[in-house]
């Protein structure tokens, strides 16, 4: 058995073992980094249809020509709210400005009023016992979970079937699902036809839009009605 401060792969084991402890003077097994980030943001970034924040950075940095290692610096710092959204003077900051052109999304859609300030600090320390560590790192294999994928794998095949075959298509590539590797959109537009990245990312968002459209959310419900967990 490991001694106190020994590890296991991808966590710290801190704390000294109970066992050698008095309840007055009880220490954590391990410790926990947790970090904050505006999922608004991701998520509109994800249904854009861009991969992650360094593609959009690219694609910013193709309108207004500044230098990409920049812009995506400056992203990843919005991202974390390590800047805020509002300027002093009340003003969008320019950035949000661009992200949202691009996103075609109101500013007001990606930030609470408190995203809007940002934060001093986007990331803490946490420390932990080993029965909150199971808990925070429970095993996707666990019955329960398997059961879930399921439903929500079975859910989402019937809400891809109602999109066009190349929209379809261009989603289970782009985005790797069912256990498919991901592919750039480069990719994607030579297995659909040949066509551009640009009209590949065009596809891809225009079939988001439809999953997204009202009618869609009452067949996904209906689907996942048999088999929701109680």
């Amino acid at each position: 058995m490991p001694g106190a401060g020994a590890r296991t792969p991808g966590v710290f084991l801190t704390g000294t073992p109970r066992s050698f402890l008095g309840e007055k003077n009880m220490s954590y097994d391990y410790e926990v980094t947790v970090k904050i980030r505006n999922e608004r943001i991701l998520s509109a970034i994800r249904d854009a249809g861009y991969k992650n924040i360094s593609e959009i950075a690219t694609e910013m940095t193709n309108r207004n020509g500044k230098n990409d290692t920049y812009i995506r610096g400056r992203l990843y710092s919005l991202v974390g709210m390590k800047i805020p959204a509002v300027l002093m003077s009340g003003e969008w900051n320019p950035l949000v400005c661009d992200l949202c052109e691009i996103l075609g999304v109101l500013p007001e859609t990606l930030f609470t009023e408190r995203q809007m300030k940002g934060v001093k600090k986007n990331s803490f320390v946490r420390t932990v016992d080993e029965e909150e560590l199971l808990t925070l790192t429970a095993e996707y294999s666990s019955p329960d979970r398997l059961l879930i994928a399921d439903d929500l794998s079975r859910t989402l095949t019937t809400a891809l079937d109602t999109l066009t075959t190349r929209e379809k298509t261009a989603i289970v590539k782009y985005y790797g699902l069912f256990d498919e590797g991901t592919h750039t959109l480069k990719e994607v537009g030579d297995l659909i036809g040949g066509v551009s990245q640009e009209r590949a990312r065009q596809i891809i968002r225009k079939g988001i839009r439809k999953l997204k459209h009202p009618k869609m959310s009452k067949i996904l419900e209906k689907e996942m009605r048999p088999h929701a967990l109680y």
